[in-house]
């Protein structure tokens, strides 16, 4: 595989795949591990309400993708039964049919008109009650998203069964159905891992992305998925610190994007299995490696002397301690930590049948959160803080309810016009 690939972030590499899926070309995603690709697949089935079919082909054998082959009595030739994973060619008239059968079947069974005895007759249901759940499972993948996860990693046997696959969009006598998008992923060789290397015909037909760390990309998502505000302060900092893999000089931990996730389940466990700063420091070295975790316990030691975000946004703290004020990677822990608050008070007035208290919680705690950042924040950080609440939150709410907003709007409006 060359390395002189373009690399593109989540973002760019999630609206680049779209275009390769509207007209039916397979996306082979390279990268590091734990860069995010499997989640970004996880991600676009998401926004497009798509299942998807995750295959870890590294765990797979021949036989998982080309099926098993079975002698035909009826027509005295050997045949081949489809993968249980892959989805058969399923039509609504399909499902319709089966229902139909079996709606039949239960009703001439309570009416006692079937001419069997009731031991053949109550298997012939379940066998056609479970016909219909299969049938019903597979109309429902059939614009399902294919993720082959780990193909290079693959023995060559399992990457020659699915070579037939991805090249025809079959295999033996299987046919994938014509709504399913695929999309392969793998690491570089270069990464150390384990890899086979792929057959030129096969690479030929897909169309390669390769990902890098993108933290503008990371710190969407980590916000959308509830990751700890002491995570993304610290990287909004350290942004260099999201991802530390090196194949040349790789320990048994580093930082990457899948194992900043780790940290964060971490810090959330913390208080459930009362974890000391010693045993919460050992698990985070496991993680992210010794020397990120000196820089990101060093973070914590600041982030513990931080106000209650409750506190700030009722307005019961107007001044940071001047042990933390100059410390930048706090900052950005209570930004985001007050962010998640308030998207919280947002979707509560949105939610709340009593609308206009919880509006007025919402205007009330905003405005302590602008008048906040302007008293202890840089203009940098006051320019981020707003541009976080309004974009990546989507907090929304009438400037005319806050005495503070106009303030802050008239210090720092030109640089936020377009998120405001």
């Amino acid at each position: 595989m060359s390395q002189d690939l373009t690399t593109v972030g989540a973002d760019r590499a999630q609206r680049l795949i779209r275009v390769c899926m509207s007209k039916k070309r397979p996306v082979f995603l390279w990268g590091p591990p734990g860069i995010g690709k499997s989640e970004l697949v996880e991600q676009i089935g998401k926004q497009e309400k798509r299942p998807v079919i995750d295959m870890r082909m590294l765990l797979l054998d021949p036989t998982d993708v080309k099926g098993i082959p079975y002698y035909n009595v009826s027509k005295n030739t050997m045949e081949w039964a489809p993968p249980g994973e892959l989805p058969v060619v399923t039509t609504d008239n399909d499902v319709k049919t089966a229902t139909e059968y079996f709606d039949n079947l239960k009703s001439r069974f309570e009416e006692n008109s079937l001419d069997v005895d009731s031991l053949t007759a109550e298997r012939a249901i379940s066998n056609a009650e479970e016909n219909l759940k299969q049938l019903e499972a597979a109309f429902g993948l059939q614009n399902a998203i294919l993720f082959l996860d780990e193909l290079v990693a693959a023995p060559p046997s399992v990457q020659a069964a699915a070579y037939q696959l991805i090249l025809n969009r079959r295999v033996g006598q299987y046919q994938l159905p014509e709504g399913i998008d695929m999309i392969a992923a793998g690491n570089r060789e270069t990464d150390k891992a384990v890899s086979y290397k792929m057959p030129t015909p096969l690479a030929n037909r897909f169309i390669h992305l390769e990902m890098e760390a993108d933290f503008d990309s990371w710190q969407r998502w980590a916000i959308n998925n509830n990751v700890h505000p002491d995570v993304v302060g610290y990287l909004s900092d350290k942004k260099q610190d999201l991802m530390s893999f090196d194949p040349k000089n790789a320990g048994k931990a580093f930082a990457t994007p899948r194992s900043w996730v780790f940290v964060s389940d971490l810090l959330f466990a913390q208080r459930e299995f009362n974890l000391d700063n010693t045993d919460l420091g050992i698990l985070i070295e496991g993680t992210i490696g010794p020397g990120t975790k000196i820089e990101f316990m060093n973070h914590l030691k600041y982030s513990a002397r931080l106000p209650r975000v409750e506190d700030v946004l009722a307005g019961k703290v107007k001044k940071l301690d001047r042990e933390v004020a100059s410390e930048i990677s706090a900052h950005y822990a209570l930004t985001v930590a007050m962010c998640y608050e308030l998207q919280r008070h947002y979707k509560l007035a949105e939610d709340t049948s009593d609308e206009e208290h919880d509006s007025k919680s919402l205007h009330e705690a905003a405005d302590y959160y602008f008048e906040f950042i302007m008293e202890n924040f840089k203009q940098e950080m006051c320019v981020l803080g707003a541009q976080t609440l309004l974009r990546e939150y989507g907090v929304k709410f009438k400037p005319g309810k806050m005495k503070n907003f106009s303030k802050f709007h008239d210090k720092f409006g030109e640089y936020i016009i377009d998120n405001d």
